[in-house]
């Protein structure tokens, strides 16, 4: 499997995600479950979700393949994995605004795997480069998932306004054309971070 099919299946499995906790949402409205089975857990993406998202007093989870049953019980097994990645999310929650715009426009100039010149000096133009240096670091370590995770959490924590994420979009798009080209995989991802900054 290719790198831009594994990319899109991650938007696609992100979009996926966030359907289901709409909906259970809707019908758990006190957020609180007795028992609730995973069958098909895969790697424990959904389990882990709904730790995060709901009050569940047991959870069933169903893998019939077995490589995928051993990375799931290798999460689950790992007592501190949920904390860890709590506390981690937490520190993305505590970027300033400028911080996060950085990290969108980083995102952003990936979309090919190949950061152009002109991208480069375009993000160079915007923020110091210990802000660069540091939120680029970060970026490396998440895949795309994680990524959008992090900016539907932001916009939900920092109590931004549609106007707000407008002009970042606007800034997105400059530095997509920066280079003197807007291709269709960028274009992609723009529609999809159109999709990701909106404030509900």
């Amino acid at each position: 499997m290719n790198i831009i099919t594994i990319f899109i299946l991650n938007i696609f499995d992100f979009f996926t995600k966030k359907k289901i906790l709409k909906k259970l949402n809707e019908i758990f409205l006190n957020k609180k479950i007795d028992i609730f089975f995973d069958v098909g857990a895969y790697h424990g993406d959904v389990t882990f979700e709904l730790i995060k998202n709901f009050e569940i007093s047991k959870i069933y989870a169903f893998e019939p393949n077995e490589e995928s049953f051993a990375k799931l019980k290798k999460k689950v097994d790992s007592k501190d994995s949920y904390k860890k990645n709590g506390e981690k999310m937490m520190e993305y929650l505590n970027w300033t605004k400028e911080e996060f715009k950085a990290f969108l426009l980083l995102y952003a100039a990936q979309t090919n795997f190949i950061e152009t010149q002109e991208e480069i000096e375009y993000i160079e133009s915007k923020f110091p480069n210990e802000i660069i240096n540091r939120t680029r670091k970060e970026i490396n370590k998440l895949n795309d998932y994680q990524k959008s995770e992090i900016i539907v959490n932001q916009i939900k924590s920092n109590e931004y306004v549609q106007s707000d994420l407008d002009e970042i979009l606007l800034e997105i798009k400059e530095l997509y054309k920066s280079d003197g080209v807007f291709d269709s995989l960028e274009q992609s991802m723009f529609s999809m971070l159109e999709k990701l900054l909106k404030v509900d």
